[in-house]
């Protein structure tokens, strides 16, 4: 299977504005931390909400442009590198996905109940982060290995 990449300069467009419109999203979604509200100050937290609400979205959609954008600069830089983080990707991700339907939901029926004590937000929050600090682990490591 044949990957279309993006060339460097693209990706790293693309790495910049996704971390951009990350910032965006934790701002409007969270001002407190960005000292735009005071703690208890609802009023501030409404009008973010409800003015700028739709923001929200970018906290979910920046970190799959910005995984993107570097998994397509790995594959400009190294095809070794990015074959060896596909192959743990396509076995992993199967692996989490299966984890994630089986873990006990919180919808009418609960899920099948056989996560082993974490609901199905824990898990996918879990698996995603796990998967996250694997490649950046495997990344550098492939780099290292196939520059000697």
């Amino acid at each position: 299977m044949k990957l279309k990449t993006f060339t460097n300069k693209k990706s790293f467009y693309l790495i910049v504005i996704s971390i951009c419109l990350f910032l965006i999203g934790l701002m409007t979604g969270i001002p407190e931390w960005f000292g735009l509200c005071q703690r208890w100050d609802f009023e501030c937290y409404d009008f973010y909400s409800y003015n700028f609400g739709f923001f929200g979205w970018l906290i979910l959609i920046a970190p799959l442009l910005f995984f993107f954008g570097l998994m397509s600069w790995v594959k400009n830089h190294s095809e070794k590198v990015f074959t060896a983080w596909w192959k743990f990707a396509r076995v992993y991700i199967p692996i989490a996905l299966f984890l994630i339907l089986i873990s006990g939901g919180t919808g009418m029926l609960g899920g099948l109940g056989g996560g082993g004590g974490f609901d199905r937000e824990g898990t996918i929050w879990f698996t995603t982060g796990l998967f996250f600090i694997i490649s950046m682990i495997i990344i550098p490591l492939k780099f290292r290995k196939y520059k000697k």
